[in-house]
């Protein structure tokens, strides 16, 4: 059986750069955008420090949480094997002991 996923990418009107001329620069002589257009140029030009600051903060944010929530699984999982595996040796003892 074979599952296909078809994926439609939109974009926010509001987000669209722009088309800006950068500078080339000796730290971007070969990327793509030198000479064009920087994608993320646009994106950030037309927010202010504060609401630049507080985009960048909630991504932080956001960012840690999910660390954590790995962070915290992988420690639950590690905890669960040693749980089932002192089990399973205990189970297997008992079962010695009854033969």
């Amino acid at each position: 059986m074979t599952t296909v996923t078809a994926v439609t990418s939109t974009v926010d009107p509001t987000l669209v750069a722009t088309k800006k001329l950068v500078k080339p620069s000796p730290f971007c002589a070969d990327s793509s955008s030198a000479g064009g257009t920087d994608p993320t140029t646009g994106v950030f030009s037309d927010l202010n420090h504060d609401q630049l600051f507080t985009e960048f903060n909630v991504r932080a944010a956001h960012q840690m949480s999910l660390s954590v929530e790995v962070r915290m699984r992988a420690e639950y999982s590690v905890k669960e094997n040693r749980r089932l595996k002192f089990v399973a040796g205990r189970q297997g003892e008992l079962l010695k002991v009854r033969e």
